[in-house]
């Protein structure tokens, strides 16, 4: 993975928790790379496909309690179990910092387009894909961890 992509995730993942939750309220964990074929996935994940002339996701993932804690802060609302709303909420974070990211790797020449957020849930889940880099920023939040993790790969780097 290009260093060049790793800055605007790790600002707009800050960010963006920090918009909705308070900047007092989010740590931010030390960003890591792992290259690993496949990734271990918390209760709830929330992914965005990156396609383009560089290609990968981002994942948006927490335990089931810390999506509807998050949920609950944000929409003032007594969620007792994940249901569509929550699914929306935690798709409009990841929706918001993945987009936030894209566009200061737009003004930095770089080209990418991305896909509607998909929710998967389940216990012991994991996510399999050809074996690359994935950058790793944990979140730290009084309603729970969350991890942003991000993998592109460059098929034509820059535009012209």
């Amino acid at each position: 993975m290009r260093v060049e992509y790793i800055s605007p995730f790790v600002k707009a993942a800050y960010s963006i928790m920090c918009d909705f939750l308070g900047e007092d309220r989010v740590s931010r964990g030390k960003v890591y790379l792992r290259k690993q074929d496949t990734q271990k996935i918390m209760g709830l994940v929330a992914v965005i496909g990156l396609t383009g002339r560089a290609e990968g996701r981002v994942l948006l993932g927490m335990e089931e309690r810390t999506a509807l804690n998050i949920a609950n802060a944000i929409n003032g609302e007594e969620f007792i179990e994940v249901n569509e709303m929550v699914q929306a909420t935690i798709q409009e974070i990841a929706n918001m910092l993945t987009g936030r990211a894209i566009t200061e790797l737009h003004e930095m020449g770089f080209v990418f387009d991305i896909t509607p957020p998909a929710i998967f849930m389940g216990k012991e889940m994991s996510m399999a894909s050809a074996s690359q880099e994935i950058l790793i920023l944990p979140l730290e939040t009084e309603l729970g961890l969350v991890d942003v993790s991000v993998s592109i790969f460059d098929k034509v780097a820059r535009t012209e």
